[in-house]
């Protein structure tokens, strides 16, 4: 088994440092041959250099190395990382952000869910570390794990690339690739795995490992929460996520960014509450703009360290 674990990057070198530390911690199983991608997503000579010098420096027990793409988007990042594992012959590929770190069994764990699900893609419960005061992070999060939850779920679609293992079958037979059309707006991941469950892919959630996802305190406000939940909206609508046509996105989003819109200023609505509604109207209002054409462009810059 040949395992290619990539991480994108764009002038984040603390966070990509905590990702490559918590990489060299983790558990290497019997059989198992892992490499690092680091992908930089900058065309500055300068930045690769500092970006190669952190790599060569944090490698531990797995050799890592440096591409650069000049185009920025994450989906451009994306499948270089799928065409180095075509060209490199590896047998999966674990697509992990740079502002997550990984428990030290992630890989033994994912490989073994693997095997016994016959899963072309696993993916981790994600937690959440918050950098205070953590005014919205349940907002943040979006949902609430079940009361007691079984360790392995099916999954069906919409699954994010924020640490998720994709076997050779989905980007190598099926020939699978994340779509570049709007690289600045995001959904292209959930895009790509709505694509693979139809082409037959079997994908699982597991329970029994977890990564770790910062969140400073500069996605924590009230105006980059909504700014998000706009984008959300506004990729579900480009890239058809729900099957709609366009006049009936449009429709759908006028009326919930009504009924939330109104539900939000209410005055009996707690902040915890009227956040939430808050956000569904700015993904209502999303929706809209991505039924008339419209982008929202949220990735154009950077937020962390």
């Amino acid at each position: 088994m040949r395992l290619l674990v990539s991480i994108p990057t764009r002038n984040r070198p603390q966070l990509l440092k905590a990702a490559l530390d918590s990489l060299a911690r983790a558990d290497a199983p019997e059989g198992a041959t892992i490499e690092i991608l680091v992908v930089d997503n900058n065309a500055d000579p300068d930045e690769a250099a500092r970006i190669a010098a952190l790599v060569a420096d944090s490698a531990g027990r797995f050799p890592a190395r440096v591409e650069t793409e000049g185009r920025l988007g994450i989906p451009f990042v994306r499948n270089r990382a799928l065409a180095a594992a075509r060209r490199g012959g590896h047998d999966a590929v674990f697509l992990l952000d740079a502002d997550q770190t990984v428990a030290p069994d992630i890989f033994r764990t994912l490989l073994k869910v693997a095997a016994e699900e016959a899963a072309d893609v696993v993916k981790p419960l994600v937690r959440w570390e918050f950098e205070p005061p953590a005014r919205y992070g349940e907002a943040f999060e979006g949902r609430k794990e079940p009361a007691d939850p079984p360790p392995r779920t099916a999954l069906t679609g919409h699954v994010a690339t924020n640490g998720v293992l994709v076997s050779r079958r989905v980007w190598g037979d099926i020939g699978l690739s994340f779509d570049e059309r709007r690289p600045l707006i995001g959904g292209e991941d959930a895009g790509y795995f709505t694509r693979a469950a139809a082409a037959g892919a079997v994908m699982t959630l597991t329970r029994e490992t977890h990564e770790v996802e910062f969140r400073p305190a500069a996605k924590q406000t009230r105006a980059w929460l909504l700014r998000r939940a706009m984008r959300v909206g506004n990729a579900e609508a480009l890239f058809r996520l729900k099957g709609y046509s366009s006049a009936q996105t449009f429709l759908s989003g006028l009326l919930q960014a009504a009924y939330y819109g109104v539900a939000a200023v209410a005055p009996a609505s707690r902040p915890e509450r009227r956040i939430r509604r808050l956000s569904r109207c700015a993904k209502a209002l999303g929706a809209m703009l991505g039924a008339l054409g419209v982008c929202v462009k949220e990735y154009r810059r950077t937020v962390g360290r």
